[in-house]
């Protein structure tokens, strides 16, 4: 998605988050074209002298990336949460301003030179008709989960639970 500076004009008017992170954005020196929100946080104090908090950060963020100016990796966690600029924050910050200021080919950055968006978590097989999926809570980091059938019979489960004795390390 190309970047949207009409865009991101009007919203900068429009969003005081969004003017904040430009603003810091033009202030901190960004390494390899990324920034971590704890970064940005740091300079994100307003005119006023408030700073704006790490969820109104978050969410300028979002609209960065949703207008091709970045991409946003890591949104749930906190002190991992980085977004990754497209183009140069500086020059980002400057034409959102100044109205008379256009994004150069210089300021873009190389396509090779962008990430892999995150992997997707797997998602779980499907289940043939006739079985169902539980799962059990059988330590408090983690759940045993079975594929069994669902009319398992009193004999079936007998032998299931001579197979999970087998198995069982005292």
């Amino acid at each position: 998605m190309p970047a949207d500076l009409t865009a991101l004009r009007k919203l900068a008017k429009a969003n005081l988050g969004v003017a904040g992170v430009l603003r810091a954005a033009s202030r901190m020196k960004v390494r390899e074209n990324h920034t971590a929100l704890i970064t940005l946080h740091r300079f994100s104090k307003q005119p006023d002298g408030h700073q704006l908090s790490h969820d109104t950060l978050l969410i300028a963020l979002r609209a960065l990336d949703g207008l091709g100016f970045g991409q946003l990796l890591h949104p749930n966690r906190r002190h991992r949460a980085t977004f990754h600029w497209h183009v140069d924050p500086r020059a980002v910050s400057a034409a959102a301003f100044d109205a008379s200021i256009a994004l150069a080919p210089r300021d873009f950055v190389n396509p090779a030179a962008r990430p892999e968006p995150p992997p997707q978590p797997h998602s779980a097989p499907a289940i043939p008709a006739g079985w169902r999926h539980i799962s059990f809570p059988l330590r408090p980091e983690g759940e045993a989960t079975l594929q069994i059938p669902a009319d398992l019979t009193a004999a079936e489960a007998r032998r299931l639970g001579h197979l999970l004795l087998a198995h069982a390390q005292d």
